[in-house]
């Protein structure tokens, strides 16, 4: 099947086969995305503004479940195909210590 046939054929998906579809590219481009080049400077100031805010105050910020459930609390109920993502949305980092005040979902 070509490219552009299988993009035609993404329209057809429910949201639940687009999260398996998402997982699947995933796991088969892995970090490469990370490898794309340098970052703008514009990019590299959003990154040492997150960092400074982040030094001068490290418990300010939102436990993942607070987000997600506030996030979600603002969707149609009938579970539009954006609630399935977020569900499958979890954090990459696994280190004792969350990057930029994150707090592990499971120390609510």
């Amino acid at each position: 099947m070509s490219k552009a046939g299988i993009l035609a054929e993404l329209t057809h998906l429910t949201a639940n086969d687009l999260v398996e579809v998402q997982a699947k590219l995933d796991e088969l481009v892995g970090d490469a995305w990370q490898n794309q080049g340098e970052l703008s400077d514009a990019d590299k100031s959003t990154l040492d503004r997150a960092l400074t805010d982040y030094q001068e105050n490290p418990t300010a910020g939102s436990w993942w479940a607070a987000v997600r459930a506030r996030v979600l609390s603002k969707l149609p109920s009938d579970r539009c195909p954006y609630t399935v993502s977020l569900y499958a949305l979890t954090p990459k980092w696994t280190s004792r210590t969350p990057p930029f005040g994150m707090k592990h979902s499971n120390e609510v």
